[in-house]
């Protein structure tokens, strides 16, 4: 049974490999009454389209969605709504990266108003008003769907109603006959809620995307942007005595030589799985290189890893102080002061 709030609680015992929820794909916003809608924006973003439907739903009479939008919240979604001194607290997270505020308001400015006024019949004049745009933006992002054999996002009615927990999780999403399936992963004692999975996501991904933070979740990441990976190895090298690591040429080299092997990515990410990918291990090992080990690398550029000079400790350590700086320079960023 569907409890008050969004989630489900097992009414009777569930044993595992039980069915939950059949939903046709019929009635996930894919109905006769939105053929008119799927006209008009027919050349936009699956995302798009699907966000004009429900605005176009929320103004209209007599359709058969009515109950699943009373489920809907009325405010904007959260992250669509921060204040700037909040934005500001979260300076140097990995969430500023995942805000799209900025992007909402243009791609309303470009796309979606000068549609709407070419369809009055589809959208009144008071869903040409931002708040709306986000309003539907939000619901997609908060309950829309995504399935690998048919794309999405879809709104799933009832589904939508299984909160995600990745250490939980009892059930999951799947598409099968043409319907949306939901059977138990394991056995669920009556009593207990219903969990589903919404994918391996981190908390930034999961703020933005839902509205709230998954403790001690495994998928949580911290991004490295390339400009600060590259200031902290440079000023490392410049305070080298060894001119063949220091000098401006070789770092400009060492800099091009990465970029053009595909080594120095815009933004690298580090996971509790792979907390010092080996894209940046490389990068930072390059750096750390002596001249004549810089030319061997610079003639045949590769994907180094963990075991490249393993050997010879005073390399082992330059690259540990490089990446403790690396580190450093991260925490530093962070509007919010962080414990040790």
């Amino acid at each position: 049974w569907v409890a008050p709030g969004r989630k489900a609680v097992a009414a009777e015992d569930i044993t595992p490999g039980e069915l939950l929820a059949k939903i046709p794909l019929y009635i996930s916003l894919d109905h006769p009454c939105l053929a008119k809608v799927k006209a008009a924006v027919a050349d936009l973003s699956p995302t798009l389209q699907l966000g004009l439907a429900v605005m176009h739903l929320q103004h209209a009479e007599d359709h058969p969605f009515g109950p699943f939008f009373q489920t809907l919240p009325e405010q904007p979604y959260p992250t669509l709504d921060l204040t700037e001194d909040q934005r500001r607290a979260l300076a140097g997270t990995a969430l500023e990266d995942e805000l799209e505020l900025s992007a909402v308001e243009a791609r309303h400015r470009t796309v979606v108003l000068p549609l709407i006024k070419q369809h009055p019949t589809l959208w009144p004049p008071q869903a040409l008003a931002l708040e709306v745009f986000q309003r539907a933006i939000g619901v997609l992002m908060s309950r829309g769907f995504f399935c690998a054999e048919i794309g999405g996002p879809y709104l799933v009615p009832l589904a939508d109603q299984f909160r995600h927990s990745h250490r939980r999780r009892g059930t999951q999403l799947e598409l099968e006959d043409g319907c949306f399936l939901m059977r138990a992963s394991r056995g669920i004692p009556k009593g207990e809620e219903i969990f589903t999975t919404y994918g391996p996501i981190g908390n930034a991904r999961l703020f933005r995307t839902y509205g709230y933070v998954d403790e001690d979740n495994p998928y949580d990441e911290v991004h490295l942007h390339k400009s600060m990976v590259v200031q902290v190895c440079e000023k490392w090298c410049k305070g080298q005595a060894d001119v063949g690591r220091s000098g401006a040429d070789v770092l400009t080299r060492k800099r091009q030589v990465l970029e053009a092997c595909g080594l120095l990515q815009d933004r690298f990410v580090l996971s509790k799985a792979d907390m010092i990918p080996n894209h940046l291990l490389t990068v930072l090992q390059v750096y750390v290189m002596a001249p004549d080990e810089f030319s061997d690398f610079e003639a045949n550029p590769s994907l180094l890893g963990a075991d490249f000079d393993m050997d010879d400790n005073s390399f082992v350590f330059a690259v540990y102080t490089l990446m403790v700086a690396i580190v450093d320079r991260r925490l530093s960023l962070y509007a919010t002061p962080t414990a040790d």
